[in-house]
């Protein structure tokens, strides 16, 4: 999946393409055998402007205080959660490693388990 369009221009933000999760491809298939040609559409057109489509869906739903960015913290801390190294994620996230580890390095299951094991380890 590449992240910018075609008629984007190019900018020192690092989208790097990624794979498809199987879950996200389903739709993707569904939504394309029903005629759609974006995987945003409003009215059967590519939207525009991605931030303004997301604040008024978020608005509409209720929620305060979101944004995009937001899912994307969710996304990270449940991959680390979900035993994800940190280098993958930065790929994947296109977010350094240096990033992931210092703001999300805590909620990976192995967070300091060496440490806590040289710690617990009985001298001789």
């Amino acid at each position: 999946m590449f992240r910018m369009s075609e008629s984007e221009r190019i900018t020192k933000k690092r989208r790097t393409p990624a794979p498809i999760p199987r879950q996200l491809l389903g739709h993707l298939k569904r939504w394309q055998s029903q005629g759609c040609r974006w995987a945003v559409e409003y009215n059967g057109g590519m939207i525009k402007d991605p931030k303004r489509g997301f604040a008024k869906a978020a608005k509409e739903a209720g929620l305060t205080d979101v944004s995009p960015h937001t899912l994307k913290h969710t996304a990270i801390t449940w991959a680390l959660q979900n035993g994800v190294k940190t280098w993958e994620a930065s790929g994947y996230f296109a977010t350094s490693q240096e990033t992931i580890e210092k703001v999300y390095g805590h909620h990976a299951p192995d967070f300091m388990e060496s440490a806590k094991r040289a710690v617990e380890r009985r001298r001789k």
